[in-house]
């Protein structure tokens, strides 16, 4: 619990100095010319498809030290962020995730007023919300995808989808990239090798010594513990001397003896444990996970696009600064989770499902998934998308499996480590040939 402790509040610091510092890093102007802009080439011809955001004076001066510097470093915020945000909830019932993701978006939004305020309340830009939208949209998709073709390929799929769709927006939609091309697309290749290297590392689980009732172990641990004891106060008591017992293959054996088939049907209800999923054959089910990994990638891929069309600056209203974008973007993120948090509210007939314990950890979630989201935007404005794309979205799960290793122990075996450290190894190499094709001379 120390290291989660000291996880979360090594964010909210780097929150309160990337915030501080970059917020005020340009002098308060008077209000509105701190949302002006304006272009040196004229009108972009978005239906031509002949956008350049680097013909606006938006971008001016971005290929100075400083702004490199600053894109690279919240870039790695962003990874620290987007691979770390799942610790304070690891081990707490999250259900069947809604109320959590519900909560979960309500911390980002927090994080979306603090950075709002400290932008000096900038306009709200409601074409933003959309990207809100998207994100959440994709992120409903999740568990669905989990349960047609797991979470290693489906992560694998969607991850590749969601770098290829935000670099594939920059480089060739809104053209920003005018470094060496060549030497973008040969790094963005070893990105995407190594997310399918890590891919094959496999988690362990819990240990073999660990009280399967203990708050670390398995979701599905403490389902099957719940249901027993449900279904205990339905058929009454067990001896003392199995309710003593370590063994979950005990206790689930005694009980199901003990417990008619009609009152599991109770206990467990008809259509809880059995979604439109499991109505799909074997073919079906992979078909439909497969396009619905696709779908959110693309989703997750194009959140930033209305942000960048924004700032081509087509009139004297839009903000340059990407911080002025945050808190509509997180709006839409809040509000459309309020949306589908009541609807599963609706369907659960007003009895959703309510975990108190998951509250806190999950805002802190929360929390943490918006200063990484805000560094992502930081380093849109300093690096563009074509870059920042395959370096933040290849990073998260790294740091994931190092979160197994080293603080979780469910990564083990020479076969999982090697497999980790030569992902890393490749991800590394393609990182760095992304970071230098930023380089504005040509190859």
């Amino acid at each position: 619990m120390t290291a989660v402790k000291a996880t979360i509040f090594i964010f909210i610091l780097l929150a309160l100095l990337c915030s501080t510092v970059y917020g005020h890093a340009y002098s308060k102007p008077s209000r509105p010319a701190s949302w002006v802009c304006y272009t040196t080439g004229g009108a972009a011809d978005v239906a031509g498809g002949n956008i350049n955001i680097s013909t606006t004076k938006c971008d001016s001066g971005k290929a100075s030290t400083l702004n490199t510097v600053i894109g690279f470093g919240c870039a790695l915020i962003a990874i620290l962020g987007f691979g770390s945000n799942f610790i304070p909830v690891k081990k707490f019932d999250t259900g069947d995730g809604m109320f959590f993701q519900w909560v979960l978006c309500i911390g980002i939004w927090l994080v979306g007023v603090v950075v709002n305020l400290v932008r000096y309340q900038p306009p709200f830009f409601y074409p933003v919300f959309f990207g809100g939208v998207l994100w959440t949209s994709g992120n409903a998709l999740v568990v669905p995808i989990i349960k047609t073709i797991g979470l290693t390929m489906g992560l694998t799929i969607w991850g590749a989808t969601n770098m290829l769709s935000g670099w594939f927006t920059g480089m060739f939609i809104l053209k920003q990239h005018s470094g060496c091309k060549a030497l973008n697309f040969a790094g963005v290749g070893i990105v995407i090798i190594s997310t399918i290297i890590l891919s094959f590392v496999k988690s362990e689980g819990k240990k073999k010594d660990e009280d399967p009732f203990s708050e670390k172990s398995p979701l599905i641990d403490s389902e099957k513990a719940r249901v027993s004891s449900k279904a205990q106060s339905l058929d009454g008591s067990l001896s003392d001397k199995v309710l003593q017992s370590n063994s979950i293959q005990e206790r689930e054996r005694i009980t199901f003896s003990k417990t008619s088939s009609s009152s599991m049907s109770d206990v467990l209800g008809k259509d809880e444990d059995y979604s439109w999923v499991d109505k799909l054959g074997k073919w079906p089910r992979k078909i439909v996970g497969l396009s619905m990994a696709l779908g959110i990638g693309f989703l997750f891929g194009t959140q930033f696009l209305a942000v960048e069309f924004m700032r081509l600056c087509e009139d004297d209203t839009h903000s340059c600064n990407e911080l002025d974008y945050i808190f509509g973007h997180f709006t839409g993120i809040f509000l459309v989770s309020t949306f589908w948090f009541a609807v599963y509210s609706l369907y659960m007939r007003n009895r959703p499902k309510v975990y108190p314990k998951v509250i806190l950890p999950a805002l802190a979630s929360g929390i943490i998934w918006g200063i990484a989201m805000t560094g992502w935007f930081v380093a849109n404005e300093n690096l563009s998308l074509a870059v920042s794309f395959p370096i933040i979205t290849a990073g998260p799960g790294f740091i994931n499996s190092a979160w197994g290793i080293l603080l979780y122990r469910e990564i083990k075996g020479w076969k999982n480590i090697s497999l980790y450290f030569g992902g890393f190894f490749v991800s590394v190499c393609g990182v760095i040939m992304v970071a230098l094709s930023n380089n504005k001379v040509k190859c």
